[in-house]
């Protein structure tokens, strides 16, 4: 049976592999050849990723207040010997207060109907590290596809240089050419704020 312990520093980790995913395509480092977000001694620490990502100013308030509280927790699972249970965790560092908001995570699984206080803290933490997880995944799946959105447009750029420099011999080449620029452009996400932009500058130069 899986400690204490190990699930804390277990969920550590693979926060921490997904928030340097995040951080990857924020800041366009590879990570192939990265030694800040890589895996060598010269890596960042976790808690400065943490700290890094919310600086970045795309976490919500909330999901703040959570890397914040599981930090906390991973740090003295981590480093401190004795701390290998949560009641001792929030007997030892915490206060009443925050281990009544940190049960609070968990209110509408009815955590009451269990004896422990170890078992409703487990739970509340389950639910902490349930929050955290779905927002980087949502955050990984939208990176992913605006990368996948920045790779066809530099196709279509680079698409529309080579027809430039080419000679266009035939009709047939010119129409398969646009036939490959339109598809790209079809997959390509419409920007409905751009274009609203776009058609109010439009109207204004009308009225000029």
């Amino acid at each position: 049976m899986q400690t204490t312990r190990a699930k804390v520093i277990e969920k550590g980790v693979e926060f921490e592999a997904s928030i340097t995913q995040v951080l990857a395509f924020l800041l366009d480092i590879d990570l192939s050849i990265s030694k800040i977000l890589g895996d060598t001694t010269q890596a960042m620490p976790v808690n400065s990723k943490f700290m890094l990502l919310h600086e970045l100013n795309i976490t919500p308030k909330e999901i703040k207040e959570y890397f914040k509280i599981f930090v906390e927790i991973r740090n003295k699972f981590a480093h401190v010997r004795e701390c290998d249970t949560f009641s001792y965790y929030f007997n030892t560092y915490s206060n009443p207060t925050s281990k009544t908001k940190f049960l609070k995570l968990a209110e509408n699984i009815n955590i009451q109907q269990l004896n422990e206080e170890e078992e409703r803290l487990l739970t509340a933490f389950d639910v902490l590290c349930f929050s955290i997880s779905t927002w980087l995944k949502a955050i990984i799946k939208i990176a992913g596809n605006q990368k996948k959105v920045d790779d066809k447009k530099t196709a279509i750029i680079e698409m529309l240089r080579l027809f430039k420099k080419k000679q266009i011999r035939s009709l047939e080449e010119y129409r398969n050419f646009h036939q490959q620029c339109y598809m790209l452009v079809d997959e390509i996400p419409k920007d409905e704020e751009l274009l609203k932009l776009v058609e109010e500058e439009a109207i204004k130069v009308k009225k000029k």
